[in-house]
């Protein structure tokens, strides 16, 4: 970093303007997720060059980055019109499952091994980060818990502190839920 010098580029996919989610790194790795390009890649990134570790055509995201627990990926596949969640574990790339989530595009983040994701329309869910299945623990309607008729669309992720979660809309309207009782 004293230089400002490239270490190295990874040439990858068509740039849309419309990539959202983050690169995700992991232990001398990084995982990238896709929007218009039909693979999710996980690279090697400790030598001087990128090394493709696995390459599969399964992912696409238009909102979420995604989130690492425990050796496995989660990511919101989808966009628009359907959206999907899905496990997939970080060592071959296998998909472990995947749950069709009804055209609701999501955001998410991770905490204490479970998911919080939060639908564009403000459905919040706690779900177990499980390999071998999707199991909802709770779940909520935060516009109907704040007493508010406003407008959903969530595209922000929630935000986990405290034993509080925060949901913020395009409205700018902030909802907290007490979840630490």
């Amino acid at each position: 970093m004293e230089t400002g010098s490239v270490l190295w580029i990874y040439e990858w996919g068509f740039y849309s303007g419309r990539q959202v989610a983050d690169p995700l790194l992991i232990d001398g790795m990084v995982f990238i997720l896709p929007y218009y390009e039909p693979d999710c890649v996980l690279l090697d990134i400790t030598g001087t060059q990128p090394k493709v570790l696995w390459k599969k055509p399964q992912t696409v995201s238009a909102v979420s980055s995604p989130v690492f627990i425990d050796g496995f990926i989660y990511v919101n596949c989808g966009g628009l019109r359907y959206s999907s969640l899905m496990c997939i574990a970080i060592e071959t790339g296998e998909l472990m499952w995947e749950e069709q989530l009804r055209r609701k595009m999501v955001s998410f983040t991770g905490a204490d091994n479970k998911l919080i994701v939060l639908t564009d329309r403000g459905e919040l869910s706690i779900i177990e980060a499980n390999p071998r299945e999707f199991k909802v623990i709770s779940s909520c309607d935060v516009l109907e818990v704040a007493g508010t008729l406003g407008m959903g669309m969530f595209w922000t992720p929630p935000v986990l502190y405290r034993g509080r979660i925060y949901c913020r809309n395009y409205l700018n309207d902030l909802i907290c839920i007490d979840v630490d009782r």
